[in-house]
């Protein structure tokens, strides 16, 4: 799905995919990754880069789909803003 391109933002993935198998391949806490999910301006490049390894997908493309929510986030706000 992520490499077909239907998923389009971080957030999505988890639309469709179990939060819990990823939440144990980073070594982390529900709360944590939940916080990443909401906030991506929180998410190190290594995590992104891990996530890309557990869906065995290009980095890019993770990092890319970081960048697509990071944008679409900063719209939301301004429209809450205004």
């Amino acid at each position: 799905m992520i490499d077909k391109g239907e998923i389009t933002l971080f957030k999505e993935i988890f639309d469709y995919y179990d939060i819990t198998p990823i939440i144990n391949h980073l070594r982390t806490n529900h709360a944590t990754l939940t916080g990443y999910i909401n906030n991506v301006t929180r998410i190190r490049v290594g995590k992104i880069i891990s996530i890309a390894e557990y869906f065995d997908v290009d980095e890019k493309k993770m990092i890319n789909l970081v960048y697509n929510q990071l944008l679409a986030d900063r719209k939301t706000k301004k429209a809450r803003n205004k």
